[in-house]
């Protein structure tokens, strides 16, 4: 006991010490760390690459359902991203960048024809990450069981989620688990056809609009902001943020939108020290924050295509 006490009291005094360091010379610590190479292996793998947490990399616009409150604000997108596209990105940031966890998602990855391909390059680019494929399931008929191998032998572990209770969609999904198992591919069913957090608010003309949230509170709340995201080539601080730009860029988002012009994520030629310092070293709100909500709201969860027509 003596010593349990005597751990927390050393602890307690590092974290006062910190604080005061903080407060009065103004040098966040880990900035102190980083830039006097003391602490570099923090941040960075042995071939100079900036460790992070998870990346996420968008590989569809658009989905099969349509879900209302989205927060990839699918229903309002359409499109694919060219697979020559995302492989250009994955070889150039895999030479930048050590993700311990990799997220496929979209819209709806398996709308993708070529998503075969793009799975072989981001697990040879990343061999030693561990990627997760997020799925509705609902198209994994159209795929050959060449897919299902490629799944298999990069160890890709798929989340299949759950956001209708159409019987027909059920038995699709149903279908899917049962192929995927069956082919040895790691799965897990996340169940979502009940209720949703929401990330923004619908007008009376059924359009997405911002929160105007205080950014630091809405920042705090904050689910993905330890979410990198891969986009276009850049990389970003948060996957909403990323989604949400592209967005406003392709005229999906009205002006009131416009705060996300504010931000700009790190281009391809960025080096090891820029990526530290935009992804890790500046833990604190972004302007941009102002467009999500300040509180976890949760909403039943409803597809646009079965909410009945009102006269």
């Amino acid at each position: 006991m003596e010593v349990t006490v005597q751990k927390k009291a050393v602890w307690t005094d590092v974290r006062r010490w910190k604080r005061w360091y903080e407060r009065y010379l103004a040098i966040p610590t880990k900035r102190l760390l980083f830039y006097s190479g003391i602490g570099k292996r923090l941040f960075l793998d042995a071939e100079g690459r900036v460790r992070i947490r998870k990346l996420e990399i968008y590989i569809a616009n658009g989905c099969n359902l349509k879900c209302r409150f989205c927060s990839h604000l699918n229903p309002y997108r359409k499109g694919l991203i060219p697979a020559d596209t995302l492989i250009t990105s994955f070889e150039c940031w895999s030479r930048k960048i050590a993700p311990r966890t990799i997220g496929l998602l979209g819209g709806e990855p398996l709308l993708h024809p070529e998503l075969f391909r793009i799975i072989r390059s981001v697990h040879a680019c990343w061999p030693n990450s561990e990627i997760v494929l997020t799925t509705n399931g609902l198209l994994l008929h159209r795929h050959p069981d060449a897919m299902i191998e490629a799944l298999r032998e990069a160890n890709i572990h798929v989340i299949l989620s759950l956001h209708t209770r159409n019987p027909e969609k059920n038995r699709l999904f149903e279908e899917a688990i049962a192929r995927l198992r069956q082919g040895g591919v790691r799965t897990k069913v996340l169940p979502s056809a009940d209720r949703w957090k929401r990330y923004h608010w619908l007008d009376d003309a059924g359009r997405p609009q911002p929160y105007r949230s205080d950014p630091e509170k809405a920042w705090t709340r904050c689910g993905p902001n330890t979410s990198f995201n891969l986009t276009d080539n850049h990389l970003y601080r948060c996957s909403l943020l990323a989604n949400t730009v592209q967005a406003y860029r392709e005229g999906v988002l009205g002006p009131a939108w416009r705060v996300v012009e504010t931000y700009e994520p790190l281009a391809k030629d960025a080096t090891a020290s820029q990526i530290v310092e935009h992804l890790h070293l500046r833990s604190q709100p972004l302007v941009a924050c102002t467009n999500c909500p300040e509180w976890y709201e949760v909403v039943d969860a409803v597809q646009l295509d079965e909410i009945p027509a009102t006269h």
